[in-house]
């Protein structure tokens, strides 16, 4: 444009103008928050500038997100094709409330790792191609059941560790991954993966937990016919005596199962822990660990159920008709004797482990 410097009042209303269209592009370029996310809609502001929408509990898409992006808790889908795709994010926080990565929901971002939660059971077509990503992680006890067509294409990580869980594997899952060595399946290798040969090594890594050949993955059917919802690789104190060499083959347990629906007949019993018929709170029993309030919720007492189960029924309060310790003990499924009711700790651990939330103590 041609400024006229002879008419000071045509430039001074030009310069106006320009100014004014400047702030309007300064105005687009930095969007408002909008409606901040209430715990089911609304907008949530990116580390370095921009923001993305929740609508529903559903992340539907975002306006120029740039930095790291905290998804609350609360959200369940990351949106097919509208997420974050093509965004500037360099880091994400995922919620453990999350279930679905959808097509293209993560791609060609500026991520270089994600931790995938254990509560995700798909990601779909595409859902974290991205050039710049060099690391996957799933947490423990992961759900996961798919992982769509594309889902890790042109991605730069040189190995990746499938969970135990995952039955259907598209082939072109890591296409154009040029740097992909390790595919370690937890589980068994889905039937038909065709990565078996070439410059990719696949193989199935199996926990050995029980001294022979059993595999004890958290989800997994257990020796006594439940579900292992808790495993440790490093072990824990365990027996009637809470004793580092109170397993099946003397050493530390390295796993818990619980019980499955159908060990007792008719359902199950709706029963006091102990005895009530006492002046005594279950805590004050003689030899319960932790006799007191709050109780034990430490990692050292992972294990305890079992001493604390017999000293509830050595004290006279398992009475065989009202006590659930009496009912738990004197279970035999897997033609095991070592059933017992579950310590504070376990007991969160078994929550966590149904909610799909990381083992943490």
């Amino acid at each position: 444009m041609k400024i006229d410097a002879r008419s000071p009042e045509r430039a001074i209303h030009l310069s106006i103008v320009v100014a004014l269209v400047s702030s309007l592009l300064s105005f687009v370029a930095t969007p408002a928050l909008g409606t901040p996310y209430n715990g089911t809609s609304g907008t949530v502001a990116c580390g370095t500038s921009g923001l993305f929408t929740i609508t529903s509990n559903v992340v539907t898409g975002n306006t120029s997100c740039v930095g790291s992006a905290v998804v609350p808790e609360g959200v369940t889908a990351l949106a097919s094709g509208t997420a974050f795709y093509n965004s500037g994010i360099t880091s994400i926080t995922l919620p453990s409330t999350l279930i679905t990565i959808g097509d293209s929901a993560l791609r060609e971002t500026s991520l270089t790792s994600v931790v995938i939660p254990a509560s995700v059971t798909s990601i779909g077509f595409l859902g974290l191609a991205s050039q710049q990503l060099a690391s996957v992680t799933f947490e423990s006890g992961s759900r996961l059941t798919t992982i769509g067509a594309y889902a890790f294409q042109s991605t730069k990580f040189t190995s990746i560790t499938i969970p135990a869980f995952v039955g259907t594997i598209s082939g072109t899952a890591f296409d154009l991954n040029n740097n992909l060595t390790t595919i370690n399946f937890l589980g068994s290798q889905p039937t038909g993966f065709p990565w078996s040969a070439g410059n990719v090594s696949v193989s199935a890594v199996k926990v050995i937990c029980d001294g022979s050949t059993r595999t004890c993955l958290v989800g997994e059917n257990g020796p006594g016919g439940g579900t292992i919802f808790y495993y440790s690789a490093a072990g824990f104190a365990c027996g009637p005596n809470h004793t580092e060499t109170g397993s099946a083959t003397s050493g530390k347990c390295k796993w818990l199962e619980a019980a499955p629906s159908t060990w007792n007949a008719g359902g199950d019993p709706l029963k006091p822990w102990a005895d009530p018929n006492s002046n005594n709170y279950n805590y004050k029993i003689p030899g319960v660990t932790g006799a007191g309030d709050p109780p034990p919720l430490t990692a050292t007492d992972i294990g305890l159920g079992y001493k604390d189960s017999l000293a509830i029924l050595g004290n006279g309060r398992g009475d065989t008709t009202t006590a659930a310790a009496y009912a738990a003990r004197t279970y035999s499924g897997g033609s095991k004797s070592d059933w017992y009711l579950p310590s504070p700790v376990e007991l969160n651990l078994l929550c966590q482990w149904a909610r799909g939330v990381a083992s943490s103590v």
